[in-house]
This record gives structure tokens, sequence and C-alpha cells, in this order.
């Protein structure tokens, strides 16, 4: 998805480096520590190496630029709202429930003990993890930005994201 939207715009946003771009690379960035991943990486999504390499690099500062909103972003868009949204909301719904059980220790903790761990499911298949909190604050903040937009501009987003009713 990354690899067809760098064959239209230079950044995710459009013509320049946005947070959108910082949280991706910070999510994809670690491709380019092991040697063997960034040679596949260079054969197979030349562009998002090359944009990976530039950022780290320094190659985006100061890129300044129009910022849109493109069709060439449906493919990503499309993969996180089946994984990110989801797995938020799964998430955030495992946190309600434990907290109501009177749970208060999670994250990486509560891992350790065994404690407020859920089962879910992603792209169809079943996983298991423990209730991070961060990621409930991020999904709150993500939905309260989102009802807080113009109800034009959220009926123009819908055309881009697919399963946006978890947003909502």
């Amino acid at each position: 998805a990354m690899e067809s939207l760098l064959a239209v715009q230079p950044f995710i946003l459009g013509e320049g480096f946005t947070i959108a771009d910082a949280s991706a690379y910070g999510q994809l960035s670690m491709n380019l520590i092991d040697p063997s991943t960034v040679r596949e990486l260079r054969e197979r999504a030349p562009r998002l190496h090359g944009w990976l390499v530039g950022i780290r690099d320094g190659a985006h500062a100061g890129r300044c630029g129009s910022l849109f909103l493109s069709d060439a972003l449906r493919p990503l868009l499309s993969i996180v709202m089946k994984t990110f949204a989801p797995l938020m909301a799964q998430n955030e719904r495992a946190w309600r429930d434990a907290t109501a059980r009177g749970e208060t220790l999670f994250n990486e903790s509560a891992f350790d003990q065994g404690r407020a761990l859920y089962d879910g499911e992603l792209l169809g298949r079943p996983f298991r993890a423990v209730v991070k909190t961060f990621q409930v604050r991020v999904w709150h903040e993500l939905r309260d930005a989102w009802r807080a937009l113009a109800d034009d501009d959220r009926t123009a987003l819908r055309g881009l994201l697919p399963q946006s009713e978890l947003l909502d």
C-alpha cells in the first residue's frame, strides 16, 4: 500500500512531510536494521525503501508543499482500517472489561504477570494480547477528533475509510 502511494506522491498526505509520515516511519523504520530485510525491501518495495532511507537521513527536513487526500491513499487506509482500527477497538473493549472486574495492572507489567490478557481476532486470525493503556488513550483521542470533524468532512472521509463506523 505504501509502495503504490509513494508512486503517486512523495508523502502520505501529499507533497509535505506530516505527522502521518512520522507515524508510519516509526512503525516501518525497524526494517532498516536487518541487512537481509533491507535487501528484500529494496527489491520488493524500492519506493518505500527510498522513502524510509530519505527520512532516516533527513531528506524530508524543510519539505513543504500541498497537503491533500488522494485516491492513492485508499489501499493504505484500507489496511489501517482493517488492522489498526479493529485492534484499537478490541483493546478498548478488553480495557473496559478488565477495569470493570477491578483490574488495575496493564501493559508489560500485567503481561509479565499473566494479567489483563485478552483474546481477539485480526484479519480472521486469533491473537492474544495484553491491554495497552496508551492504545486506549490513542483510540479515544482519535475517535474524539473524528467526532469533532464537520459533518461534510466526515462524510468525505467515509468514502476513503472502509469500516469507518468503528470510529463512530
